[in-house]
């Protein structure tokens, strides 16, 4: 798509419908390197690990939206117009911020099996997600995996909140600390893993939409010289399956 405003707007309407405004980002933001690091590790040419977005607001995002409006840095040999798909040794070298999505219900399923202590700490865990500015103070208490019954263990996952950098402090026991972050490193280690994830080197014009509740997202680390911006832009869960409906993809 063409990297103006006005091009990602009518994308967003046409393909999903108008964005969700929040309070902290307006209905359209930015990210892109500030010269102080801003208020957020994005601001930053910092690595990202994998997270989602918006854990802590009552609504949170079900589709985000990205809009790749510049990355002069290429992953491996190509020097094409398109997006690829490139290895986990590559996305490691490439010094163009190279975006990860992680399955993050398919490696839930996977640690229901594997480490079921785990899923159910996971699952039943309270946590607080947080986020603070002087005028916006945001907070709501959610476990890393939501299930659609959360008293039946045997629920489908419902939605993922794994975001390091927005969980606030532990109101735990010294050793029941110890013990959700070593279930929360279970979990870590599988969507880390090429089983559930992927390395996608996004270049300008591109644009990726996925579902927040599902699909993690981070990036690698990269040169300020590459310029790498992203626009984005999220969608309310209602908008989202109202979308689903008007396709018939659902009922």
């Amino acid at each position: 798509a063409p990297t103006t405003d006005d091009a990602r707007r009518e994308l967003a309407s046409r393909v999903v419908a108008p964005p969700q405004s929040t309070l902290c980002y307006g209905d359209f933001w930015k990210t892109e390197v500030h010269s102080d690091g801003g208020n957020d590790t994005a601001y930053t040419t910092l690595a990202l690990p994998l997270h989602t977005d918006g854990n802590y607001f009552g609504d949170m995002p079900a589709l985000q939206m990205f809009h790749c409006l510049k990355n002069d840095e290429v992953a491996g040999n190509s020097r094409d117009h398109s997006s690829i798909l490139v290895s986990d040794a590559t996305a490691e070298k490439s010094d163009g911020g190279v975006s990860i999505l992680a399955d993050g219900f398919q490696a839930a399923e996977r640690l229901r099996v594997d480490h079921p202590e785990s899923f159910e700490v996971l699952a039943t865990q309270q946590v607080v997600y947080h986020h603070t500015e002087e005028s916006v103070k945001l907070r709501q208490m959610r476990s890393v995996i939501e299930l659609d019954n959360p008293t039946d263990l045997s629920s489908p996952v419902r939605c993922v909140h794994f975001n390091h950098a927005d969980r606030a402090d532990l109101y735990l026991s010294e050793r029941k600390g110890k013990e959700f972050y070593k279930h929360l490193r279970h979990y870590d280690r599988l969507l880390r893993s090429p089983e559930h994830s992927l390395y996608v080197h996004l270049k300008a014009g591109t644009v990726l939409i996925f579902d927040n509740w599902r699909v993690l997202h981070g990036r690698t680390s990269f040169r300020a010289t590459s310029g790498r911006t992203l626009a984005g832009c999220y969608f309310g869960y209602d908008t989202y399956t109202s979308r689903l409906r008007q396709l018939g993809i659902i009922f």
